[in-house]
Formats: C-alpha cells, sequence, structure tokens
C-alpha cells in the first residue's frame, strides 16, 4: 500500500533534476549525494531485494542515454572533474594492460 502524499518521481527525471548542464562548459555537474572518492552516487529502490541499488552518477547517465556500458572495459575519465558525468568525457579500455587503445563513446 503506498503512502499518502504526491506521486513519485519516474526515476530518469529524479536523476536529471540532480544534474546542472552550464551553457558556458562541456562538464556536466553531479549536484546530490557523492562518495568517499568524490563521485556522484545515486539510488533506486529495488522492491525484490528490498534495498536501495546504489551505482556512481556516471553509470546512470551513461545507462539513460546509451543502454548499457561496455562490459569488460574499464572507464577514463577525460575532464578531470570527479563532479562530471558528461558521457562524452569518458573513455573505456580493455581491462587488460595490452589493450591499444581507449574505445570512446558512440555518436
Amino acid at each position: 500500500r503506498r503512502r499518502p502524499g504526491p506521486a513519485p518521481t519516474p526515476v530518469e527525471a529524479r536523476f536529471w533534476s540532480k544534474v546542472e548542464m552550464p551553457s558556458a562548459g562541456p562538464c556536466w555537474h553531479w549536484l546530490a549525494a557523492t562518495d568517499p572518492q568524490g563521485y556522484g552516487v545515486f539510488g533506486v529502490w529495488d522492491p525484490e531485494a528490498r534495498r536501495a541499488r546504489v551505482q556512481r552518477a556516471w553509470v546512470w547517465a551513461f545507462i539513460l542515454l546509451y543502454g548499457s556500458r561496455p562490459e569488460g572495459r574499464s572507464p577514463r575519465f577525460t575532464c578531470g572533474d570527479r563532479s562530471c558525468i558528461n558521457p562524452r568525457h569518458i573513455v573505456f579500455r580493455a581491462r587488460s594492460r595490452t589493450a591499444a587503445r581507449p574505445h570512446s563513446l558512440p555518436s
């Protein structure tokens, strides 16, 4: 049974309400909770697990815009701003040390 009060906000709208996309710069700044390393975090309640599913905010941005993140690849952030969640500032490289080049985002 739902508690009284306003209707829940859809996840995507709730997520994007915590992002600042300044017109003067390319970084998209996360304005909400951060982890101990300074990266943004966002959680969604998982009713089956009966707990929140929390991931770094850049992961949510990537999934919301592209559907999934590349498997077996590690992210490298090109702008150096830990509050930035702009997926275009992330390149993915193979987890192996023998990888030749990172892969950038699809257009």
